[in-house]
């Protein structure tokens, strides 16, 4: 009797992707996969799906050495996906049903396998600010702090409606677009730390994020002293010759600028260092979502990957050195001799506004700008409104393999579609734009992995 011998070989695969996996056998066994995967052993391809086993002879001449060395694999799906191998010599059975009935409630997806949590459960209300058009210019001025002697802005964030900075005077300010002329809303102190900052920026959850010229310093935006975050070297941060400061915040990285005018990020425990590409050109780095503008106004593109490349076709003049508020509509940006000042960012017309809340709590309300028209229907006095109020609830895309189930109101109907125990992404299900009428409710049930 033949000896045999496997063992699993679990691979990530991205979007179409394909990888090499050193692993030698006579055998292939698919145990797990979400979509079908192309293995190619030497050299010739088959596409596979769970459950599937191939066996491969080996050479007569050779018949003590496995039938292959390394077999490729390539991702036939247009979503990231999770698979296991079992490679082996000799032969492997295994039994599985295809369709088999589950009686667990735990969700099966894409790119995790099976979710460690149950789906949780949002309803938010949602509706219309307004749908009139206005027109903005960049640079013009909306609000002016008048000629205030500010020593230095050492950091600006945006957070609950208002720009919030912390100065080098000792002094924290806070102001909005809408503050009386000349004065600021409030003004606290907070202890600096010493040495030269060179810009903020700060998480959704509140975490503000400084630098200086070779450090970084964390406090939440309730608090009045950072601490100081070790940073490996000076190779990401630095200053030489010129200003190269700035911070962005995106999807769990911090982006700033070091002494060789290189974008590099780090994780939000100052770890995980990268160099991501070159700016080409020294001065303060702005971001606003996923995009990041150097001082001459060119614009990076970070990847849902997170991979930062050089994106032209998305130029557009914006007030550089400026921290944009959350709707990206205004900047604030400290000028000699005046103190700060909030300009309109860029040239841009806007359609109007529809809001995210809490069922009832309008104290809680996220308004969201629109930046084309939107398509719109009338139905019993009231608007309906169609696009994707998913990705506007949860703050962007990427949620189709945590997404289990929504519900909407459209007026002439109420819609729900579920994708049972298991995500979207992994059923192959896409959220299209739906209707929903000003002021109904969208339920959402989606994995609480989603947020972190």
């Amino acid at each position: 009797m033949s000896q045999s011998s496997h063992g699993e070989a679990p691979v990530y695969l991205g979007p179409k992707a394909g990888k090499p996996v050193q692993k030698p056998g006579d055998f292939i066994f698919l145990r797990e996969a979400a979509f079908p995967v192309r293995v190619i052993v030497n050299g010739d391809p088959v596409t596979m799906e769970a459950g599937e086993k191939r066996r491969f002879d080996r050479s007569l001449g050779n018949p003590n050495i496995p039938a292959f060395d390394t077999f490729e694999i390539e991702n036939t799906a247009n979503f990231a996906q999770r698979v296991v191998f079992v490679v082996g010599t000799g032969d492997y059975e295994k039994i599985i049903v295809s369709g088999e009935m589950s009686v667990s409630a735990f969700v099966k997806t894409a790119t995790m396998g099976e979710a460690l949590s149950l789906p949780m459960k949002l309803e938010r209300e949602v509706g219309i600010e307004s749908l009139a058009e206005q027109t903005f210019t960049t640079g013009t001025v909306v609000w002016d702090g008048g000629d205030n002697d500010i020593p230095g802005e050492g950091a600006c964030v945006w957070w609950d409606g208002k720009f919030h900075t912390f100065d080098e005077d000792g002094m924290r300010r806070a102001f909005s677009p809408t503050s009386a002329a000349g004065v600021y809303d409030s003004e606290t102190t907070w202890f600096e730390p010493s040495g030269d900052l060179l810009g903020g920026t700060i998480t959704p959850d509140g975490w503000v994020y400084m630098r200086g010229l070779n450090n970084l310093y964390r406090m939440h935006i309730s608090e009045s002293q950072p601490t100081e975050i070790a940073v490996p070297g000076d190779n990401f941060l630095g200053w030489q010759g010129g200003i190269s400061g700035g911070m962005h915040y995106y999807q769990g990285r911090i982006y700033t600028l070091n002494r060789f005018e290189d974008i590099t990020s780090c994780d939000l425990e100052g770890g995980d260092w990268r160099v991501e590409t070159n700016a080409s050109v020294s001065g303060e780095l702005t971001g606003f979502g996923d995009l990041l503008w150097n001082g001459a106004n060119q614009v990076f593109k970070i990847s849902p990957s997170g991979v930062v490349e050089r994106r032209a076709d998305l130029d557009r003049i914006v007030v550089t050195q400026g921290v944009f508020s959350g709707d990206g509509l205004y900047q604030a940006k400290i000028q000699s001799g005046y103190g700060y000042r909030v300009c309109e960012a860029s040239t841009v017309t806007t359609y109007g506004q529809l809001y995210v809340q809490p069922v009832g709590e309008a104290a809680r309300r996220k308004v969201i700008t629109l930046f084309e028209k939107p398509l719109t229907y009338p139905y019993a006095g009231e608007t309906a409104v169609v696009r994707d109020w998913i990705e506007d609830i949860l703050g962007g895309a990427g949620y189709l393999d945590f997404l289990t189930k929504y519900r909407y109101d459209a007026g002439p109907y109420e819609k729900e579609i579920g994708a049972g125990t298991e995500s979207f992404a992994l059923r192959g299900l896409s959220v299209d734009p739906f209707p929903v009428l000003d002021g109904a409710t969208v339920s959402i049930e989606l994995l609480p992995e989603f947020f972190g």
